[in-house]
């Protein structure tokens, strides 16, 4: 009869799982659905190996660290496969789960005992739900943030054609810096410079593109200017592409 009710309790989580995996939901329900699948589950079913007893507090956290425990290995191991995905996780945490609920214990497993005299007071319950609020608003900040957030700040610079086979190319500035920028664009043709745009206002986050009509050829290339310190003018893209040599020198907009 506990087995039963074990492994209905995992066919239970991995249930829940899969719904806040398979439902367009907001990413905190996925947390909340998928969290006893990540944090206790595997735990528990590898604490069903070990001798002995054990107090109740120590048994929950040897569960809850077995369970990062499987997590980090079981990262190392879909890394390994090539299966580091959503999926793979789900797989391989309902796996262990289901396999612990199913396989008998070891005989001297470490059964729950009583609480040792600890004992549960209004404040801790108070403590507890402070904990759980402050984690819940801080998770709920960082994911309404996260698509704001660049890891990495850097400049993109390309030159592609606008079409295949078409003479005209395409060249674009994307800001990903954390302040606005002010660049020199100067396009050039086997070292003579065919097209110049001067102080390009670009914010961050903001693209702006630029077109050339050149026929594909000879070597041209991009170049990307800002201000220096010292009032000096640093380099700070340049990229190239196959165009023909063209001798006139035009300003633009």
């Amino acid at each position: 009869m506990r087995g039963d009710r074990r492994l209905l309790i995992v066919l239970l989580a991995v249930f829940a799982a899969a719904v806040g995996l398979l439902l367009d939901v907001h990413p905190l329900w996925r947390l909340i659905l998928a969290a006893p699948l990540v944090l206790v589950l595997p735990g528990a079913a590898l604490l069903r190996l070990f001798p002995g007893r054990m107090a109740a507090p120590g048994r929950y956290a040897l569960m809850a660290g077995l369970s990062m425990a499987v997590c980090v290995l079981g990262g190392l191991l879909l890394n390994a496969v090539g299966a580091l995905t959503t999926l793979g996780w789900f797989v391989l945490l309902s796996a262990i789960s289901l396999a612990g609920a199913l396989v008998a214990p070891h005989p001297r497993a470490a059964i729950p005992r009583p609480w040792s005299g600890l004992a549960l007071r209004p404040r801790h319950g108070v403590l507890v739900a402070a904990t759980l609020a402050a984690m819940t608003v801080t998770l709920s900040a960082s994911l309404r943030n996260a698509t704001a957030f660049y890891p990495f700040a850097y400049t993109q610079f390309w030159m592609l054609p606008v079409r295949p086979g078409s003479t005209g190319y395409e060249v674009g500035i994307r800001n990903q810096e954390r302040r606005p920028e002010v660049v020199t664009l100067r396009v050039t043709v086997d070292g003579t410079l065919v097209g110049v745009w001067r102080d390009i206002a670009v914010a961050p986050g903001e693209t702006v593109l630029k077109r050339v009509g050149l026929p594909e050829g000879r070597k041209a290339e991009a170049m990307l200017f800002r201000a220096g310190p010292d009032n000096t003018v640093e380099l700070l893209r340049k990229v190239s592409a196959s165009l023909p040599p063209i001798s006139t020198v035009s300003e633009m907009d």
